[in-house]
């Protein structure tokens, strides 16, 4: 993104109370601008300190904005703009904006009376395991390759608690050629019909397909809780 780019989206950098917009409610240091093919959100937080600090910060929360989303099936491809500028007071402010073509339902419009999305509580979470949980649930929703799928979802279940153990059998079934329990031996073989995992055989990759949206079923409802 240009300067140039970065200058249209000028006017959203101003500070505001929480706002309610096309069903967002954001903290007041963020800016919410929507049209019928994109949205913009901007962020900008000012420091006396290192601007490389801030920087930092800003860039963390607004990817942290985007795993949100991501949970109320708002998938984004986001293009991110930044800029430093100097205050009349002296501070120095660094800018991060969020560009991002995505199509809204047509259930998230303008002056909606009641907000569908509020991230404002959420964005306020210091939890490590929730943002560890929401990087491997976002990576794994990002996935084409089943694999990979299968395992980020998993992880957000197993950094929860006990895992059934199907899907444990399943988890080591595509990370190991052999397996060398009996319990593991016995599912596995019941869901591929055989002891290993062939990313050659379509059965073999629709049956851990099947199971990654599964386990991504119940990531989402960990999450989602954890939001609320």
């Amino acid at each position: 993104m240009s300067a140039g780019d970065i200058g249209k989206y000028f006017f959203l950098f101003s500070i505001n109370p929480p706002v309610k917009l096309t069903g967002f409610v954001l903290p007041s240091d963020m800016k919410f601008d929507y049209n019928k093919d994109s949205m913009a959100i901007s962020l900008e937080i000012s420091t006396y300190g290192n601007l490389e600090d801030v920087k930092e910060e800003a860039i963390q929360r607004v990817k942290k904005l985007v795993a949100l989303l991501s949970l109320q099936e708002i998938d984004t491809t986001a293009v991110y703009g930044s800029l430093y500028k100097l205050l009349p007071n002296g501070a120095k402010a660094f800018q991060v904006v969020l560009i991002d073509s995505i199509g809204f339902s047509d259930s998230i419009l303008p002056n909606t009376i009641e907000p569908i999305i509020d991230v404002t509580g959420p964005l306020s979470l210091n939890d490590v395991k929730f943002w560890r949980q929401m990087g491997h649930y976002c990576k794994g929703k990002s996935s084409k390759d089943p694999i990979e799928r299968y395992r980020e979802f998993y992880l957000v279940l197993e950094d929860e608690g006990p895992v059934n153990a199907t899907e444990r059998a399943l988890r080591h079934a595509v990370n190991h050629r052999e397996l060398d329990s009996a319990w593991a031996i016995r599912e596995v073989t019941s869901i591929l019909g055989s002891t290993y995992f062939d990313p050659m055989n379509q059965k073999n990759i629709d049956a851990i397909n099947k199971y990654s949206d599964e386990l991504q079923k119940k990531a989402k409802a960990i999450l989602i809780a954890k939001t609320i």
